[in-house]
């Protein structure tokens, strides 16, 4: 379950929700390198029930663990009927929320995230054909970002039943700690004057790590021995980027932490003087919210999901997408002007705080189920034509 799911899950929980969730894990090595994943943790208040995705691993064959996800929730609505699925993904779990909510007449949700809208349906025939029915047979599909939206939905060719609705963050956990940021740079082995530039996120090409590694190594003498990058998580381009900092970065100018317990997020942002995420496209990006909440200033990229939140020089830097030295020539200048990097910091800090509560966004959730309508007896099956074993995300779907 992604840490941003299990979250919303909780404060629905709290609200008294009746909730059962199915949860799709990978419960080998790769799954735990690619995803950080492993069985779902408990979530006190909620039914919850793992689901290894045994025939994604074998074979890459979504659909049959698009069956089990739906034969579990039409079980659970026979021992206690429910009034709506959300799917927090749009494939593969969205379109079994779609047949799941067919076969027992209810309203399906969508959330569509990111790789789900901007990666999805390029791999082969068939998954964009799937993509399309996705769009059109969902109750509701939610998206975080408009400029998200627009580029799915002009994938599609048409509008969806679509509504934006932001991410959020846990302004009590994610916020500015003198004490953790003391302990934490201690881990980190960094030097009272040190300036840590920091990544915490997926271990991803499309994530721009390759080019925040490149351009923090593309500075110069002057200020990277002051510099030290410290980069978290997991992805599957973990190896391939823990190799290139190797290559590019001298001992002591980083430190590669791998994937961190969501509790200790907080005390590594702390820890840090500026965010960096070069990603090349976003629906919303949760890690530059919670650094901003942390009180970071962000150097980021002007693209999709990341613009409708920040704006260059307003509360972040944006940079080109997939441009190294323009990392570079970022960092260079904040890690030069600490005030630029303290007034970017505030701007985003007060941005984030205003707009992204979780309870707006819970409130917004819910209001959204209240008008949804159940998914028609006649929806067609999904689209099988044009199915390809060459199919990328079938040869490796830690990419998806």
């Amino acid at each position: 379950m992604s840490t941003y799911a299990f979250n919303m899950c909780r404060q629905m929980v709290a609200r008294s929700v009746d909730l059962r969730v199915a949860v799709q894990y990978r419960p080998d090595h790769l799954g735990a390198q690619g995803y950080g994943d492993g069985p779902p943790i408990s979530l006190p208040g909620a039914e919850v029930a793992g689901i290894p995705q045994i025939n994604e691993i074998e074979r890459g064959d979504f659909e049959a663990d698009i069956d089990v996800l739906v034969a579990t929730a039409i079980d659970a609505f026979a021992r206690r009927p429910f009034d709506v699925v959300h799917a927090q993904y749009g494939y593969p779990c969205g379109v079994a929320a779609v047949l799941a909510a067919r076969a027992v007449g209810v309203p399906a949700v969508v959330s569509m995230q990111g790789g789900d809208g901007h990666w999805f349906g390029t791999c082969c025939d068939q998954h964009a054909a799937v993509l399309e029915w996705l769009l059109a047979s969902s109750s509701i599909v939610l998206f975080p970002t408009e400029s998200f939206r627009a580029r799915v939905e002009g994938r599609a060719g048409s509008p969806t039943q679509g509504r934006v609705l932001p991410g959020a963050v846990d302004t009590a956990l994610f916020r500015p700690n003198e004490e953790k940021r003391r302990e934490w740079r201690e881990r980190l082995g960094m030097k009272n004057n040190a300036l840590g530039v920091l990544y915490h996120g997926r271990l991803d090409d499309r994530k721009g790590v390759r080019e925040l590694i490149e351009g923090f190594a593309g500075l110069d003498d002057s200020v990277c021995h002051r510099a030290v990058l410290a980069v978290a998580g997991a992805g599957p381009d973990a190896d391939a980027l823990f190799a290139l900092a190797k290559e590019c970065l001298a001992p002591g100018q980083y430190v590669w932490l791998g994937q961190l317990p969501y509790e200790d997020i907080p005390g590594f942002l702390a820890a840090g003087d500026i965010f960096c995420s070069p990603t090349y496209q976003e629906g919303f990006s949760n890690t530059l919210v919670e650094a901003a909440a942390c009180g970071l200033p962000l150097v980021t990229t002007d693209t999709v999901g990341v613009r409708d939140v920040f704006r260059h020089e307003q509360n972040a830097y944006l940079v080109p997408v997939a441009k190294a030295s323009a990392v570079t020539e970022a960092l260079d200048r904040m890690l030069r002007d600490s005030a630029q990097r303290a007034r970017l910091a505030s701007d985003a800090q007060t941005f984030v705080k205003e707009r992204y509560g979780w309870s707006s966004l819970v409130d917004s959730i819910l209001s959204t189920y209240a008008y949804a309508l159940p998914v028609s007896p006649d929806c067609p099956d999904p689209p099988k034509k044009g199915r390809t074993s060459r199919c990328r995300y079938r040869l490796n779907p830690l990419l998806l």
